[in-house]
């Protein structure tokens, strides 16, 4: 992080500038000053400001303005409550062979979550606090890590790199509720081994715990909780997880926020980003910083509670809808099934028109999922919110394995998760009563460790061209003869 940023400086104060440019520009064309919210530089070059509505027209129409639309919002996925903790590790375990894994000593260790919701209780102590469970994670930011193992060259990240990168994202200080800036330094960013660094988006500060939603606490949970013999068991329990609140109180998310947390999570080298919330629109800016973060992180979205269809034209459902960022087909959107895995939920969005370009691909139990809930409690809940996060797990446990990303691509291990799973579930159709999904199955980690899908390709119709215009030898019959150069031309 350190020298990407140092090479990276020059180019980053040149796109400040230009945007300033641009942005004085558009202050000119809508005949007010104009303040500037967030600025992107790294995953996308953007800027957020306040104008009026009216204006929208006129400073799409400036120069140097690729394109500018209004402020979306997003939802966390309404959950409820589910049933009894007990027992329910045992279901949702069962189903994606997590045993077995951890049995050979895949355990998400070395690898990097982001968990991008509406925060995190840090008086966790499955968190790793610094009487349980702290040996399995290490102080990867402090300076004195790993000091008897590795130099500073070896170390993923420093203090020092830290405090350039919170610098470059204008993250060193926020304004207080008294209207007094407030100036944090990088040493602010670290939490404890178990949670290396985050920060709050939604309030522009270092913040993370949640204000009113216990959401991101329990998302979390599922992923990475420690194996302490405290309370649950996270998919992917020994790895860091690097929090994003990008959540307001309400549990609301800005697409201004959203963007700038992947930003941040991209940068940082995520391996993988769970995002159990979603909307009807996506924005240009979370999008395009989607699509430059796929390049590196595994994307991981609820498909959505609302008991919707994907295919917006369709006539068989009553009801229709798509959510984002799920549906886009670099995001493995995750769907719910009751606890054993053999029905689609109830109130889980669905894929009805499989291998499309608005898709969701797994499936994952997410119907009374017990985890992690502040104040040092466990609680069940139920939505594709929980289904997320046991996919990201196991995209964990996968990149752990397949750590190699020059031979194995982030499209690989998306591809791992979606085409390995052997269960279908039934879904309940309107007019075609119970059938079974076969295009998505729930997803299972040791299937994706062990078996490597092949692509269903059928040879449709072949052309044989042997012309006299690609060799004078040819005799133009359409047949192979020794001698001629042809060329084939395949349909599959």
């Amino acid at each position: 992080v350190s020298e990407y940023l140092a090479d990276a400086a020059p180019r980053v104060e040149a796109m400040k500038a230009r945007q300033d440019d641009i942005v004085s520009l558009m202050a000119q064309a809508a005949g007010q000053e104009l303040t500037v919210g967030s600025r992107y530089v790294n995953a996308v070059n953007a800027v957020s400001l306040r104008i009026p509505y009216g204006k929208l027209d006129t400073i799409r129409a400036v120069d140097g303005v690729r394109n500018a639309y209004v402020q979306r919002v997003y939802d966390r996925p309404v959950t409820t409550a589910g049933t009894a903790i007990e027992g329910k590790f045992a279901h949702s375990y069962n189903m994606t062979g997590l045993g077995d894994v951890w049995a050979q000593g895949f355990t998400g260790q070395g690898m990097l979550v982001a968990v991008m919701d509406t925060g995190l209780d840090l008086n966790y102590t499955t968190w790793g606090n610094f009487q349980t469970g702290i040996r399995r994670v290490h102080e990867a930011f402090t300076e004195d890590s790993f000091k008897s193992e590795l130099n500073d060259s070896q170390l993923r990240y420093t203090n020092g790199s830290l405090a350039r990168f919170l610098q470059t994202t204008q993250l060193m200080s926020t304004t207080g509720i008294d209207g007094q800036k407030i100036t944090y330094g990088n040493n602010d960013l670290y939490k404890n081994r178990k949670v290396p660094y985050a920060a709050d988006y939604a309030d522009g500060d270092l913040n993370v715990m949640p204000s009113e939603s216990d959401h991101g606490t329990h998302v979390a949970g599922i992923i990475a909780a420690e194996n302490n013999k405290i309370g649950g068991i996270g998919v992917a329990y020994n790895c860091k997880v690097m929090v994003l609140k990008a959540g307001n109180s309400s549990g609301y998310f800005n697409n201004s926020d959203i963007a700038e947390a992947i930003q941040y999570a991209y940068m940082n080298g995520a391996d993988v980003i769970n995002m159990s919330f979603g909307g009807s629109n996506i924005s240009f800016a979370v999008e395009e910083a989607l699509e430059n973060a796929y390049t590196t992180s595994v994307l991981v979205a609820a498909a959505g509670n609302d008991g919707a269809c994907n295919n917006l034209s369709c006539q068989e459902c009553d009801k229709v809808g798509v959510s984002y960022p799920a549906a886009l087909p670099y995001v493995i959107g995750v769907m719910s099934t009751d606890k054993d895995g053999k029905h689609l939920s109830s109130f889980s969005n669905y894929d009805h028109n499989p291998y499309d370009s608005i898709e969701y691909e797994v499936y994952a139990v997410g119907e009374g999922v017990g985890s992690t809930w502040p104040s040092n409690k466990y609680a069940c809940l139920n939505g594709t919110s929980m289904a997320a996060p046991t996919v990201a797990g196991i995209a964990a446990l996968l990149r752990s394995y397949y750590s190699d990303r020059e031979v194995y691509s982030t499209k690989f291990i998306q591809s791992q998760i979606v085409n390995t799973g052997t269960v279908n579930p039934h879904m309940s159709l309107m007019g075609d009563g119970h059938v079974t999904d076969e295009a998505h199955s729930v997803a299972d980690v040791v299937e994706a460790l062990t078996k490597l899908p092949k692509p269903s390709v059928n040879l449709y119709d072949y052309y044989i061209d042997d012309s006299t215009s690609i060799n004078s030898n040819n005799n133009g019959n359409g047949v192979v003869d020794a001698g001629e150069t042809v060329r084939l031309y395949i349909s599959l």
